[in-house]
């Protein structure tokens, strides 16, 4: 063997790695799921690889906190994401996209991991988007692409009825026109047959079916523009009467953007299928039809599911096409089915009106249970020099009653409303404003229109938790804690943009922000499921599973969650966060 053959034989194989995001994937629904059975493939990395008891998320435990929190390895009060909406400037009232990538100041994982010379993909990627963003942080040559369709909807999900029974109709997506043909083709019980024409002039028979353990009663994609930016929509018959009523819905139209061109963008698309289509807001308002605890009989949960079972497929699609033709060593890639669907059950599966808890946890386990076949499939897909990391940006608990914080403050006189039922600046020293929940802000004078000058800003903080901590819901405290920003450095708190004051409410209350003319108000009839709270309340607890041959069997205990890509750098020996 010649020396240069015995090198490449020797020369060791770059590891890779897949971070796979289970958005909401709170490590008490896992754990049950797991002694059910029902995680076979999560099960398969557990068993031959590292996991956590549990992660400790970021604080507030939100979607963009906790990713920007482990993809940065840096709580909130240095990496600047201190909520879903953060502050903007110049007055308190401004916001921004706490999910913007311009608004991190420390460096996500992709950046060190392109730079070590990494060829790096993300294909869904919190705090990811605008990639220009990173455009002076990675080095000439650096390989990083990187895709979302979060931030382009084009055209929203739609329910076509004709209820006006024609026989023919048309669907106007943009400047694209869809021809909806009806006809009577056994010429016996009124109208059976559906065509959808697409703008080529094209016919597709389109079958009325209910809901499906199969995704081939969709008929798509079609192309469809706005501007300059083009996505994919489909259609689907749920239901078609004899006299031409009629169930079909349009996919909600999504363009990728990233770092690519546009053509490549469509490229990757339609070998992916179509962006993230949630459905559960559709399932909430009936529009699949009566939901179980509405007494339905099971129709509405089976089309929420086909619904994920092909977004599931989709994403199955596009990683396996992004695998193949780019040949990542670091992958990031996520859902957003798992949280949708813990905010739409857990109130009723944990909380007090848990009524139809077992059929609601029948429905979560089975959105579970696609997410763990599509990690299965990803499992199927890569060698066994990779490394699959299934994570989780927080846990989920339930409630039933939104605490509306403001109410207290505006009764101890540190809120002021105008007539148009805004805050007033120019009368309000301390408030929550609407990008927030979690903490209050004092509206000093360094802020556009501020009016408390920083020499007081901690007698104002003193008067409003002296406000908070005489607020009651039925005879007890509303409030668990209440914290000072200033004084809990360890939970990654405050900072220049954040809170001044964090609270942390009795269980079965979520904080807002909204104004009203009650201290609470009901979420409805089973309640929801919701996140933000302290980390260390245990529903809020997140999940951390890594498999691949080079890792060996190990439980890392309780992880904190900015800790997780640190781990896991260690693995494809990349030093990180970089110092």
């Amino acid at each position: 063997m010649t020396a240069l053959a015995l090198a490449l034989v020797l020369a060791p194989v770059p590891k890779k790695l897949v971070i796979l995001s289970w958005d909401g994937g709170a490590d008490w629904i896992v754990d049950r799921l797991l002694e059910e059975g029902r995680l076979p493939n999560v099960t398969k990395l557990k068993a031959n690889g590292a996991s956590a008891e549990s992660v400790i998320p970021a604080y507030p435990s939100k979607t963009a906190v906790g990713h920007a929190a482990l993809f940065t390895g840096k709580w909130g009060n240095e990496n600047s994401v201190v909520n879903n909406e953060v502050f903007a400037g110049p007055s308190l009232l401004d916001s921004r996209r706490g999910f913007d990538a311009r608004v991190l100041t420390a460096e996500p994982f992709w950046v060190t991991a392109a730079n070590a010379g990494k060829r790096v993909v993300a294909l869904s990627a919190a705090t990811s988007f605008p990639p220009s963003a990173f455009g002076k942080s990675l080095k000439p040559g650096a390989f990083f692409k990187e895709f979302s369709g979060f931030e382009s909807e084009l055209y929203p999900r739609k329910l076509h009825r004709n209820e006006e029974l024609k026989p023919n109709f048309e669907i106007k997506v943009g400047e694209a026109t869809f021809t909806v043909k009806l006809s009577d083709r056994d010429r016996k019980a009124g109208l059976d047959t559906v065509h959808i024409v697409d703008p080529t002039g094209k016919s597709h028979p389109i079958e009325a079916r209910g809901g499906s353990e199969k995704t081939d009663a969709w008929v798509g994609p079609f192309v469809v523009s706005k501007g300059p930016d083009q996505g994919l929509t489909y259609f689907r018959l749920w239901s078609l009467k004899p006299d031409g009523q009629m169930e079909l819905y349009q996919r909600r139209t999504n363009a990728i953007k990233g770092t690519e061109t546009p053509e490549a963008n469509l490229e990757y698309a339609k070998a992916y299928g179509a962006f993230h289509d949630d459905p559960f807001g559709m399932y909430g308002s009936s529009e699949l039809g009566p939901t179980c605890y509405q007494g339905g009989d099971g129709e509405a949960e089976k089309r929420l599911l086909e619904m994920i079972r092909q977004d599931c497929e989709f994403a199955d699609r596009g990683f396996r096409y992004a695998w193949k033709t780019w040949n990542p060593e670091v992958l990031f890639h996520y859902t957003p089915m798992s949280d949708s669907g813990g905010h739409q059950f857990i109130g009723g599966i944990s909380g007090k009106k848990n009524h139809h808890a077992k059929q609601l946890w029948e429905t979560l386990a089975q959105i579970f249970e696609l997410q763990d076949q599509w990690l299965g499939k990803m499992m199927e897909t890569v060698d066994d020099n990779t490394i699959i990391a299934l994570v989780a940006d927080h846990g989920m608990d339930a409630c039933d009653r939104y605490l509306h914080v403001n109410k207290p403050l505006e009764e101890a006189g540190l809120l002021t409303y105008d007539a148009e039922g805004k805050i007033d600046l120019a009368k309000s020293k301390a408030f929550v404003p609407a990008w927030s929940d979690f903490f209050l802000v004092v509206n000093t004078t360094n802020y556009q229109g501020g009016i408390v000058p920083p020499s007081e800003e901690d007698a104002v903080i003193n008067q409003a938790v002296r406000a908070l901590s005489k607020a009651e819901v039925d005879g007890q405290p509303a409030f668990e804690a209440l914290l000072r920003a200033k004084d809990h450095p360890a939970l990654g708190i405050g900072g220049p943009n954040a809170g001044d004051l964090y609270f942390e409410p009795a269980p079965g209350l979520y904080p807002t922000g909204k104004r009203a003319e009650t201290l609470t108000t009901d979420m409805g009839p089973i309640g929801i499921g919701m996140h933000g709270f302290l980390p260390t309340r245990r529903s809020m607890g997140a999940i951390f599973y890594a498999g691949g041959a080079s890792l060996k069997k190990q439980n890392l205990g309780t992880m904190r969650q900015i800790d997780v890509l640190p781990w896991l750098a260690r693995h494809l020996e990349i030093d990180f966060p970089p110092r």
